[in-house]
């Protein structure tokens, strides 16, 4: 994630985290880096979500933003899909 498609992301999902059982699938299909920013950004908004009752589900992530994911242990707690139709349906 760039600085500006983060700070973009942000945006989108503080407006998301406003609604009533905010639900959010992130489509991380064009994301070729994820650095601890985005790893901040995601874990910040999971907790967000997951307090308003809500959730956040990660879809399409390449194989370089699967390897961080997992080495940091987000995967343990923010659930992620191979593909945005299985995200969305779950």
């Amino acid at each position: 994630m760039t600085a500006n498609s983060q700070l973009q992301a942000r945006r989108e999902l503080a407006a998301a985290c406003e609604r009533t059982r905010p639900r959010v699938v992130l489509d991380l299909q064009q994301v070729s880096f994820m650095g601890s920013s985005g790893i901040n950004t995601l874990i910040r908004t999971h907790r967000t979500l997951t307090t308003a009752e809500g959730w956040l589900r990660l879809a399409v992530p390449s194989q370089a933003v699967i390897r961080v994911i997992t080495i940091v242990g987000i995967d343990a707690f923010i659930d992620c899909r191979k593909s945005l139709p299985s995200a969305l349906a779950a």
